[in-house]
């Protein structure tokens, strides 16, 4: 069987490696050869896998049902749920720093998607020290888990509240192809063939990640519109505090911070920097115009800025 290990060096090299969910039927070329295991060994694997999975899923289902012969686990208050490349490294950091909140030492814990046939206490113990702070983990591919699965979330943790940053549909999967072609494969952008970005802007990996309003129908769905708060990209760079203090807010913590000590200005996890070639809008523009319409009806005045101002070079993404 696969190694855990090998499948997420595979995604970093697609340059998946800010949250791919495997839980909803994405696959994937392996970059390089990976090791094989004997048949039976694999077969021996699986049945362990399976049996591990299966006894993961009655223990949820038993949590949500409210036996719960070990007490109550300390699970999050909120989630982050993406979006890949839209800035969610920069607000791990910073909300790390608010003295009311807890975030997991790692981000990106993928237990709902990846991870998803281990154990709920497993998971629970990143919050085991979380006591009376509000308690949270941001992985960008939520963004995409089914519904089915957010209604499992929905069962195991009824209060939760969840973030979401939105980022121009056109330059989130720019940013994506520069981390996935080039940075993950120590590549320059010159060196990579046009047609290879292309195929990459059409991909499933990246494609649905551009498509927020599915994603925003899917939690809101099932949690309620209230529970689900949409950000923008472009105020990490334009009015951070303000930003931050409406997540404060969401959360029910205090918004009287010592903004000195939250790295708002800071540039975290710098990709290449390289501006969206003009000879690429027009085929996210096929890809993303009606999406970019149906945002402006509920975000005019975000949606209103992308349109007004040409594409720049800053990306504070996570």
């Amino acid at each position: 069987m696969l190694n855990r290990n090998f499948r997420h060096e595979a995604d970093l090299v697609r340059g998946e490696g800010d949250g791919r969910s495997r839980a909803v039927g994405e696959s994937f070329d392996l970059a390089f050869p990976i090791p094989r295991e004997s048949p039976v060994t694999q077969f021996q694997d699986r049945l362990r896998r399976a049996a591990a999975s299966a006894w993961a899923k009655l223990e949820r289902r038993a949590y949500a049902w409210g036996v719960r012969p070990g007490g109550a686990l300390r699970l999050p208050d909120f989630l982050g749920i993406g979006g890949q490349k839209t800035g969610t490294t920069w607000l791990h950091a910073n909300l790390s720093c608010h003295p009311d909140l807890f975030l997991t030492a790692q981000k990106e814990l993928h237990y709902f998607d990846w991870y998803y046939h281990t154990r709920l206490r497993d998971y629970a113990r990143h919050f085991a020290d979380a006591g009376d702070l509000v308690a949270g983990e941001i992985t960008p591919s939520y963004q995409l888990l089914p519904p089915r699965r957010i209604r499992m979330i929905k069962s195991l943790c009824p209060a939760l509240r969840m973030i979401l940053l939105v980022r121009n549909p056109m330059d989130r999967a720019w940013s994506q192809a520069r981390m996935g072609l080039a940075k993950n494969r120590g590549r320059r952008i010159d060196e990579i063939p046009d047609d290879e970005f292309v195929a990459f802007f059409r991909s499933r990996a990246s494609h649905r990640r551009g498509l927020y309003t599915e994603s925003i129908d899917r939690w809101s769905s099932i949690f309620g519109a209230d529970r689900l708060l949409v950000l923008f990209h472009d105020d990490i760079r334009n009015n951070p505090e303000s930003l931050l203090t409406r997540i404060f807010v969401h959360l029910g913590v205090s918004s009287d911070v010592d903004w000195s000590r939250f790295p708002t200005r800071d540039v975290i996890f710098q990709g290449i920097e390289a501006p969206l070639p003009e000879r690429f809008r027009p085929v996210l523009s096929e890809l993303y115009g009606a999406e970019i319409e149906a945002l402006g009806r509920r975000y005019p005045a975000a949606v209103a800025a992308w349109q007004a101002r040409e594409h720049g070079t800053f990306a504070p993404a996570g």
